[in-house]
């Protein structure tokens, strides 16, 4: 599934459900934007993953949150 897609069926989501995904978003939409070089070589790929992760791992979902989003990406 690509970025766009994602970032696309997110924003579809209700208000409140956007609120605690809305890092996540943005970090979709700059790594849409960026563009990957031909000259994109593999030492910068592993820092690249780790800061996808970590911020990845900063947005906290309370558990009506995801099953929230889980029933919204279901219809």
């Amino acid at each position: 599934m690509s970025y766009e897609t994602v970032i696309n069926q997110v924003k579809m989501l209700p208000e409140p459900l956007l609120v605690s995904v809305s890092a996540f978003i943005k970090l979709l939409e700059a790594e849409q934007n960026c563009g990957v070089t031909e000259n994109y070589t593999k030492q910068t790929k592993p820092k690249d993953k780790q800061a996808f992760f970590a911020l990845a791992g900063k947005i906290h979902l309370d558990q009506d949150a995801v099953t929230e989003l889980r029933e919204a990406s279901l219809i």
